[in-house]
């Protein structure tokens, strides 16, 4: 069983296919095809005829308009429901999540991504400016400056900020 197959097994089991049921039409045109590559898209009828030979797929009557339905066999549903194939194929690891944003006017502040730093280093920007703005002595503001960079000498603190950057919030800061 080549590695298409196993993908094509893989989307009948991500689609809680059971014995008897049709492989579902619009995740099968507009999910499974569109992912595929050129060259799997080449393949993919062979694919399709090897799991039919060996007894996992069963084409029927032609619907009237000219496809060959394909409906999932009891040798099918016992191999893709297997803890053989769960670990052969490695439906149990991780999976990677794939999401699409459309931005639409003009956006400021926006960063794509996990661990979003980009929200912090806007936090101390805008206490900074605060502090600047602030209708107290200059010294005081120089404390008050002075204290947030000890935060960011803090090593727990400083760890977690690794991907910020410390000196670069300390010269944000005006240190």
């Amino acid at each position: 069983m080549n590695a298409l197959s196993i993908k094509l097994l893989r989307f009948l089991r991500n689609n809680n296919l059971r014995i008897g049921d049709v492989v579902p039409e619009k995740p099968f045109r507009f999910g499974f095809l569109m992912g595929l590559n050129p060259k799997e898209q080449a393949e993919l009828d062979d694919a399709m005829a090897g799991l039919v030979s060996i007894g996992y797929l069963e084409e029927r009557t032609p619907t009237r308009y000219g496809s060959i339905p394909l409906f999932l066999t009891k040798p099918g549903f016992d191999h893709i429901y297997s803890s053989e194939f769960e670990e052969a194929t490695d439906i149990g690891a991780a999976t990677m999540t794939v999401q699409n944003f459309n931005f639409h006017g003009t956006s400021n502040n926006i960063q794509i991504g996990n661990n979003n730093t980009q929200q912090i280093v806007s936090a101390i920007e805008l206490l900074a400016k605060e502090i600047d703005k602030a209708n107290v002595p200059e010294e005081a503001k120089a404390e008050a400056k002075g204290r947030l960079a000890a935060v960011f000498d803090n090593p727990v603190i400083s760890g977690l900020l690794s991907g910020v950057g410390v000196e670069a919030l300390k010269k944000l800061v005006g240190l």
